[in-house]
């Protein structure tokens, strides 16, 4: 019986790390999923600003 207690408490012990380690994963994603947008964002506006550029070069 406490054999079987003392088992069951390592488990929960290791589904609480498994947790925290997904928790640390997921956060870390959100992170990176921001970075991505903002550097896709700021890519968009350079694109547009290149492109206006361009359009008012007019040939010598």
């Amino acid at each position: 019986m406490v054999l079987e207690i003392e088992l069951a408490n390592a488990g929960l012990a290791i589904l609480k790390s498994l947790e925290n380690l997904i928790d640390q994963s997921v956060s870390h994603y959100a992170l990176s999923f921001a970075d991505v947008q903002a550097f896709n964002s700021e890519a968009r506006d350079r694109s547009g600003h290149q492109r206006a550029r361009q359009c008012c070069i007019r040939p010598s």
